[in-house]
């Protein structure tokens, strides 16, 4: 598996981390840790679930890709699992583009994400 980030993406997981300082490691390694989890779960030749499903959302598929949500999980932390990153990212065959994410703490708008994920996908795909 390959992964792609947008431009975009960086610049909103740097407003995630600026906005929860405290909670900068532990944003690290819940999305080292969900990469894992996506390599085993999207796994071109032998997926596996790997993600429960309460975790993981499909938002729309069109011809050659996917859209797909997925909560970036915060162990060690007081925050409640509503209250954990959103990630949105895109599947084709071997590569998983990173779109979009956000928290609780930016209060924003699933409808409004999603479109804005579609559109970012439509870069790679």
């Amino acid at each position: 598996m390959q992964f792609h980030e947008h431009d975009s993406y960086q610049k909103e997981l740097s407003s995630v981390c600026k906005k929860q300082k405290q909670l900068t490691v532990a944003i690290t390694d819940g999305l080292a840790k969900v990469k894992k989890l996506l390599k085993i779960h999207f796994d071109p030749l032998d997926p596996q679930v790997a993600i429960p499903p309460g975790k993981l959302h499909r938002v729309s598929g069109f011809e050659i890709w996917e859209l797909w949500k997925v909560e970036v999980v915060l162990t060690g932390t007081a925050l409640r699992p509503n209250q954990w990153p959103r990630m949105w990212f895109a599947v084709s065959g071997d590569q998983i583009v990173l779109l979009c994410i956000y928290s609780h703490a930016q209060d924003y708008d699933n409808n409004s994400v999603d479109a804005t994920a579609i559109d970012r996908a439509s870069d790679y795909f």
